[in-house]
């Protein structure tokens, strides 16, 4: 590698997207296990090693050595926040950033001070600035700011005396990180967790001829620029910016971003290496695609590109290269920025508006490609035509109006609301109006470059439209014909012509379909692929409005892509979809010139998926029921026979876990011990050794003579399981699908990668042919989960199991039934009349026998007369020597001296609880019925009186008597496995297996009978069969 041509911008984008961020590693670590390398290249492997995996150590060591040097010269901090101001002025950018606040400040207290502190205006000649335009800072030049910074930095540091003390605290702190770096042992998870194969891939490319002397050079550098002052250029990197290999994956329990963020050694923006396709990559991606998922920067800064956002964002695997998108042409539609009646859509405009000035302040370069003039022309013509006309001109045939002309009057209340709304958001806008034959001038080319950049670097919105009041082009409008036929075309060409980064096409539909939008069979094209796409898809008509509709936007954006510039078409009557797109999320439809490389051609799509899982479900309902239990006696024996290769796949991903520390309660319910699999095996043969649950007859009913009603149960059809990192639910869920007849599409948690693959590999292996493996589908990335849960014509319910944020999220984003629930908060109550002993035990049991899991105590309630008591002590004790972190309610947290609560609505999945006081049972029920979830309620108490209150009035899921919440479970229940335990009071409660899965339908069998009004039917309704009564 040639450092030569490395510049500090190179350095500075690379350091960005080095996760800082990480926490640093136990000292007893970090000082522990040295040994001489016995090699170079073991020196050399060691010491990237070292650096990666100790780098959060290393950063903070430098940091302390530097301290402790300014601590020496206090006033040698302020002699470098001088310095690195001085260069911060040097910026462009940063300056008129500068400028502007600073005048936009005084501003608001003086106006007129404000108004001397303009920059004086360039002299203009011939309609061309005479000079170069000069950058000023509250009215003076740059330089003058430059000079005074520097010579009192300068000053500073020959007064301090401090230059050296920091020289020489930064070079001890580099040679302690060289030290420990070269003789300190990889630690082991470094090596087990999938760095070892994602890491060493990235630098088989990257390890320069000289490595040891420019990873030294690299390591110096990396640090000066983390010791200096955070300034304008300085702060990307100080935005803790995560990079990883995205595997189209999802955020795991808790809003934690789950699986291992594989790491570049300092990041370096180097040529991407020939890495070895993993199978563990999406199939979309032949290499691996970086994405950056950030918090919220601390300041805004111009060139910063990122836009904000408190949530952290998942970035489409396709649409990594926003991030280092700057200019970017908007072209909104004449159908967005009018209403059905053709009046001006004022609203959208301004939210449109809204969202183009956040970028603008985010440090964007917003070019705006608008239509609407015609339409909105064509509305005011057409009412002062009508306040003209006399009764008998009405009663003539009405000629439409020139659309010359409309244009004419309609760009004029166009650019008068657009000003309008920039204006009050405090931005500047300009107009340019352009024709086909202007582009054929190399000149006219040229000066409309200079002059748009210009405006941009004021900050100013340029927005283009054609000229339509005097163009000569007439219709038909065929691309062959000119430069460019409408705006879409327009927008296209001022994309390649102004060196946009990225081309949105703003419609009033979410993107390109298979088909017309109405059409229920079109689906969403989220990446156009040409070889894949061209000519398999069908146009619908046009808009009410506009010139060439959903064609014309498709030939614009294949052009503009193929010319460099990726193009996305989305809607923009969706709120806040262009944030969505710049922030890289799956939104409308993306042309890309490198599509063809990142899509396979033969993909699977969420429908195709769905609709596989019902075909294969069909058919797994025709075959017999003995069929049907072989399959399920064929997966327990291949999940004993496949135990090796599942503990394998199993301890990689619980390695990975701990090395990205994750909580505690997580990786233990990822662990999948060898007892494990064999009760998983066992829990899959008590399914199939259950009685045939399709086609039971549940009522047979004769409603008249030779007419019987039949209720018999059936299949739901497909089922939608989510669940988070417990991959024996995959089990579970799979064997209970095949066991009711479902199909079932599985998504698990991100951190469960390789033991979800293993585990649909060996079930999948051994399903026939007959019924096909597509009947259980794995869902390999999180980008088609949004996709899939819009298919509520094709997917009939949806279990999540997780979170709370995960099931509230589902909830909200489709129409698809959802079972399950939202918190698993367990209480149980220790009434006066409790045996105190049993008590104790059934809340040990209750809280450790199983921290994580959902039907684990959460709250444990005491009757005030045990509040005192020497038993309620032991409990306490013996609960905290379990390791049990105790908080309490008011009352109790005053009598045991532990931390309050915030809330008691809270669910810890770990070794912690809730302890509160109450007055008696009463109190209890008023408790759990405010703060429960509907989960598992219990009761210990010796009066039977008291313990059918309880009973009787806790309205849960399940609710127990002197036994422990841990019971609430589907196998121990009788029910061979669970889908999940639901909360609702439709459908299925409580602990769900396979009659959750059914449903019930109607037979009914006749001889030729009618209604005919009712006449000559003698109804008997003769109940003649009733197996059961639950569904």
């Amino acid at each position: 590698m040639d450092w030569s041509n490395v510049t500090a911008e190179d350095l500075v984008e690379a350091l960005r997207e080095v996760d800082w961020s990480s926490p640093p590693r136990p000292l007893s670590e970090f000082f522990s296990r040295f040994t001489v390398p016995r090699s170079s290249a073991k020196w050399n492997s060691r010491l990237k090693c070292n650096l990666y995996y100790y780098r959060t150590n290393y950063f903070i060591m430098i940091v302390f050595i530097l301290g402790m040097g300014f601590l020496r010269r206090p006033l040698a901090i302020v002699a470098a926040l001088m310095t690195a101001l001085s260069i911060a002025f040097l910026n462009d950018s940063f300056a008129g950033t500068f400028n502007e606040k600073v005048t936009r400040t005084i501003r608001q207290f003086s106006p007129h001070l404000a108004a001397k502190m303009r920059p004086p205006l360039t002299p203009v000649i011939r309609g061309r600035p005479s000079a170069k335009r000069a950058i000023h800072i509250c009215g003076q030049p740059r330089w003058v700011f430059v000079l005074v910074f520097s010579a009192v930095s300068f000053i500073l540091w020959f007064v301090s005396c401090g230059l050296l003390t920091v020289l020489w605290a930064f070079a001890l702190g580099l040679l302690a990180t060289l030290i420990h770096a070269s003789f300190r042992t990889p630690n082991l998870k470094a090596r087990l967790n999938t760095f070892r194969e994602e890491f060493r891939a990235v630098w088989r490319n990257y390890t320069p001829k000289h490595g040891r002397t420019e990873t030294l050079a690299a390591l110096a550098v990396a640090t000066a620029f983390i010791s200096a002052p955070r300034v304008e250029f300085l702060s990307r990197m100080f935005s803790s910016y995560r990079i990883g290999v995205d595997r189209g994956e999802e955020i795991g329990e808790g809003g934690r971003q789950a699986g291992i963020s594989k790491w570049r050694l300092l990041g370096w923006r180097l040529p991407r290496p020939k890495c070895r396709r993993s199978k563990n990559f999406a199939s979309h991606s032949q290499t691996p695609f970086i994405h950056i998922i950030h918090p919220p920067p601390l300041f805004v800064f111009p060139n910063s590109t990122i836009p904000s956002s408190i949530t952290p964002i998942i970035m489409d695997p396709t649409r990594v290269f926003v991030k280092n998108v700057k200019r970017v042409v908007f072209k909104v539609g004449t159908a967005v920025v009018t209403r059905s009646d053709g009046r001006l859509a004022v609203g959208r405009v301004g939210a449109i508006f809204e969202q183009l000035e956040a970028l603008n302040s985010q440090g964007y370069e917003i070019i705006l490609v608008t239509s609407g003039a015609v339409g909105a022309g064509r509305q005011r013509l057409k009412y002062r035509k009508l306040l003209n006309s006399s009764f008998a001109d009405l009663q003539k045939p009405q000629v439409e109006i020139d659309g010359k002309a409309c244009a004419a009057v309609g760009q004029n209340g166009l650019m008068a609301l657009y000003d309008s709304l920039f204006s009050q958001l405090d931005i500047t806008s300009s107009q340019l109006l352009v024709t086909d034959n202007d582009f054929k001038s190399t000149d006219f080319r040229t000066q409309l470059s200079q002059t748009v950049n210009s405006l941009l670097a004021l900050r100013s919105i340029p927005i283009f439209n054609e000229n339509d009041a005097i163009s000569t082009r007439r219709a038909p409008y065929e691309d062959s014909t000119g430069i460019f036929w409408d705006n879409d075309s327009l927008a296209a060409l001022l994309a390649l012509e102004l060196k946009a980064d990225l081309l949105v096409l703003l419609s009033d539909v979410e993107g390109l379909y298979s088909g017309p939008p109405t059409d229920p069979n079109s689906k969403l094209i989220h990446t156009y692929v040409k070889q894949k796409h061209l000519g398999t898809i069908t146009f619908g008509d046009k808009s009410r409005v506009g010139r060439g509709g959903m064609t014309a936007k498709v030939k614009a954006a294949v052009s503009a892509a193929d010319s460099g510039t990726p193009v996305v078409i989305a809607s923009g009557f969706v709120a806040g979809n262009i944030g969505k797109v710049l922030e890289g999320q799956r939104i409308g439809t993306l042309f890309h010139r490198d599509a063809h490389t990142w899509v396979t051609l033969n993909e699977f799509t969420a429908r195709e998926m769905a609709d596989a899982a019902r075909d294969c479900s069909m058919r797994l309902q025709s075959i017999s029921s003995e069929e049907r239990n072989k399959i399920l006696l064929d997966i327990a024996d291949a999940l004993e026979k496949k135990q090796d290769q599942i503990k394998v796949e199993n301890q990689a991903d619980v390695a990975a876990a701990n090395d990205a520390g994750y909580d505690e309660s997580l990786i233990s319910r990822l662990v999948l011990s060898p007892a494990k699999i064999v009760a998983l095996a066992k829990s899959v043969r008590t399914i199939a050794e259950m009685e045939e649950p399709i086609g039971r007859v549940v009522k047979k009913t004769e409603l008249a003579d030779g007419l019987i009603l039949e209720k018999t149960t059936c299949p739901l059809g497909v089922l939608l399981i989510i669940f988070e990192s417990r991959p024996d639910a995959l089990v579970q869920i799979a064997s209970l699908a095949i066991r009711s007849g479902n199909g079932l599409l599985l998504k698990g948690g991100k951190e469960a990668r390789r033991t979800n693959e293993i585990l649909h590999k060996v079930i999948t292996g051994v399903i026939p042919e007959t019924v096909g493996e597509k009947l259980i589908g794995l869902v390999t990335s999180k980008e088609e989960i949004p996709d899939l849960l819009k298919l509520d014509d094709v997917i009939d319910l949806v279990i999540p199991r997780g979170s709370n944020r995960l099931v509230s999220e589902i909830k909200s984003t489709t129409k698809i039934p959802v079972l399950g629930h939202s918190d698993g908060i367990c209480h149980v109550y220790v009434d006066k009349s409790a045996n105190m002993d049993m008590a104790r035990s059934i809340i040990v049991d209750s809280k450790l026998d199983y921290p994580a899991a959902c039907n684990a105590m959460e709250t444990l309630l005491v009757h005030q007369d045990w509040a005192s008591s020497e038993g309620f002590q032991d409990l306490v004790v013996e609960l905290s020597h379990g390791g049990v972190t105790l908080h309490g309610g008011p009352r109790a947290s005053s009598l045991l001296k532990i931390s309050e609560i915030q809330t008691f609505h809270h669910e810890y999945c770990s070794r912690a609880c809730t302890i509160e006081i109450v007055d008696d049972v009463k109190a209890a029920v008023d408790h759990i019925r405010k703060h429960g979830s509907g989960h598992t309620e219990c009761i210990i108490a010796e009066d039977k009186k008291t313990a059918e209150y309880f009973l009787k009035h806790i309205d849960s899921a399940a609710v127990f008597h002197n036994a422990s919440t841990r019971f609430c479970d589907g196998m121990r229940f009788g029910l061979g496995a669970e889908v999940g335990i639901s909360t609702s009071k439709i459908h299925a409660r409580g602990p769900v297996g396979v009659e959750g899965l059914l449903s019930t339908k109607w037979v009914l069998r006749g001889n030729g009978h009618i209604v005919k009004g009712d006449e000559g039917v003698i109804y008997t309704h003769k109940n003649i069969v009733s197996i059961s009564s639950e569904s």
